[in-house]
């Protein structure tokens, strides 16, 4: 039998080896906060609106670590939509990562591959490889994971008439409009993947607030299948001096039947503009211009000094 002094030894090694196996264990997540528009904790994430998350992590030991935030995918690997390397000391971190998650990652075109709509589950936090193997129960019960607004835009998409002929584009691509061409922008507003039996109110706001032209801005509904469209005549754009550039063309919100918020997104343009015809003489009946004014100018210097 082991001596009374044996068992004390073997117990103190024991605890030595679970002491050392618990100061080299991985970072602890301890909490998660999601910040938008000053609102600092939500559990719902709407598409294409800035977010910052913000993460409180605990290690016993210095160490680097990983931290993602990423797009919760069912039968998709999941997108990451930010990635940041961490230094931590010993003790309490915090640390926020900005982040905002897309409209246009599940399909391409509404009605093409219905179930990837509803693929999208909500998005999550991992610090390394700790939260790699958690279920999205325990990720949603935690707070590590918040799931995503029930209603979002896709398969937005610009048509433009320039010259009688039309060209569709994607409403992230800056498409070229030139002034006085018809647009039309339209999309799809589907709730979880599928169209919903009423239609959400869609508020277009024009890139250029100019307050004499309140008609740029216009109130639209969606259909029972969810589409939804708005017409507009491109402005002139020299006259708001924006030739050449390339930004927002509407900024879109959609509305419920109470008024709240139920997804954001925008249509891109390149804001176009005609090159202007100018005319340049550079010669009359075989005479250089410079040639013709300095005879003029010598010819009038003689008629001041008569």
């Amino acid at each position: 039998m082991l001596s009374e002094k044996r068992i004390w030894i073997v117990g103190i090694v024991l605890a030595l080896v679970l002491l050392a196996q618990t100061a080299s264990a991985s970072p602890v997540l301890h909490a998660v906060k999601w910040k938008q528009k000053g609102v600092y904790e939500t559990t719902t994430v709407v598409m294409n609106v800035p977010y910052t998350v913000e993460l409180y992590i605990y290690s016993d030991e210095p160490t680097t670590v990983t931290v993602e935030v990423v797009q919760d995918l069912v039968n998709w690997p999941d997108k990451v939509l930010a990635r940041q390397t961490v230094q931590l000391v010993k003790g309490m971190n915090t640390v926020e990562i900005p982040f905002t998650c897309s409209g246009h990652v599940t399909a391409d075109k509404f009605g093409e591959k219905p179930a990837d709509l509803k693929n999208t589950r909500g998005v999550f936090v991992k610090v390394s490889d700790v939260y790699e193997t958690s279920d999205v129960t325990t990720r949603l019960s935690t707070g590590t994971e918040v799931r995503l607004a029930d209603f979002w835009f896709v398969s937005l998409k610009t048509e433009v008439t320039h010259n009688g002929q039309t060209t569709t584009y994607d409403a992230k691509d800056y498409a070229p409009v030139y002034s006085y061409d018809d647009v039309r922008c339209w999309g799809y507003i589907p709730e979880n993947g599928n169209p919903v039996d009423w239609g959400p109110a869609i508020y277009f706001e024009f890139v250029i607030q100019n307050p004499e032209h309140p008609e740029w801005n216009a109130w639209e509904y969606a259909d029972a299948q969810g589409f939804f469209e708005h017409s507009q005549t491109a402005p002139d754009w020299a006259a708001e001096d924006v030739c050449g550039e390339r930004g927002v063309f509407y900024h879109i919100t959609a509305y419920d039947e109470e008024g709240f918020v139920l997804a954001y997104d925008y249509y891109r343009a390149s804001y176009m503009c005609a090159p202007t015809a100018s005319i340049t003489i550079t010669s009359v009946i075989g005479y250089s211009i410079a040639a013709i004014g300095a005879v003029a100018l010598l010819i009038g210097a003689i008629r001041l000094f008569k």
